[in-house]
């Protein structure tokens, strides 16, 4: 079963968070460390706003920082693996067979 995704808004990510971002990495100025690597970031890079506190665990008013976009995404999918492990499947896997 896939999991519930919603927009932007509905996640919190909407309109002002965008500003805010878009904000955020334009006064960045070049080689600035990511928050979460620590490797210097330029603005040809993708580059995310970054919650430093998960949002999953109350961080969705928290202190926020750039990261490297795969920086980030790494740190939320470590997150999510660690929340969820050990939990049983609820809905078996099936091959798509031709």
């Amino acid at each position: 079963m896939a999991r519930w995704k919603g927009t932007t808004t509905q996640r919190g990510l909407g309109a002002a968070w965008q500003r805010k971002s878009e904000r955020m990495r334009k006064a960045m100025p070049e080689g600035h460390p990511c928050a979460r690597c620590g490797a210097p970031m330029y603005k040809h890079q993708l580059i995310e706003l970054d919650h430093l506190i998960p949002r999953r665990l109350g961080g969705h008013d928290g202190p926020v920082a750039l990261a490297h976009r795969y920086c980030n995404r790494r740190a939320g999918a470590i997150l999510r693996n660690k929340l969820y492990a050990g939990r049983p499947r609820t809905q078996a896997r099936t091959l798509n067979r031709w």
